[in-house]
């Protein structure tokens, strides 16, 4: 299906990442939810095995089937963001870099200012507060698309 919107969470790509970082923590999907129920707290428990997962070269590895690693920080920084979960400094270093060397906002003014504003907000996170961050879902995204001009 690929991407809806320039958003850290709008497409395909990093819903899938979201899925992988929380089966890495041990999570299975909920589907009375229709998600995963991560926490903060769980997060901060288990982040070096997704980084771990992350950062993994071998045949098992994600790039394998996903194929962009920063995409992975990307999703994992939006999730210690709304979590409000405690985000090491050597990590938040690492996304960072993940949100600046990001392909698409090389090319596209609008995911670079999603990059921009993403890299204040890990700048700007205090744990213990959860930040909501703009995400445009893909039904949103249909539904702009086919109202009615007027």
């Amino acid at each position: 299906m690929g991407w809806w919107s320039t958003c850290i969470m709008g497409g395909d790509t990093p819903l899938d990442l979201q899925g992988a970082i929380c089966q890495a923590m041990g999570l299975r999907f909920d589907y009375e939810k229709a998600g995963y129920n991560y926490t903060r707290t769980l997060l901060e428990e288990r982040v070096q095995d997704v980084v771990a997962c992350i950062e993994d070269t071998g045949d098992s590895a994600w790039w394998n089937h996903y194929g962009d690693r920063n995409i992975a920080y990307q999703v994992l920084g939006y999730m210690f963001l709304e979590t409000g979960a405690d985000l090491p400094s050597a990590l938040r270093g690492r996304i960072v870099k993940a949100a600046r060397d990001d392909e698409w906002a090389k090319e596209d003014p609008r995911r670079r200012a999603v990059m921009d504003n993403f890299i204040a907000a890990l700048g700007a996170h205090v744990a213990g507060t959860p930040t909501k961050l703009l995400q445009v879902g893909l039904f949103e995204e249909i539904q702009r698309v086919l109202a009615p001009k007027v």
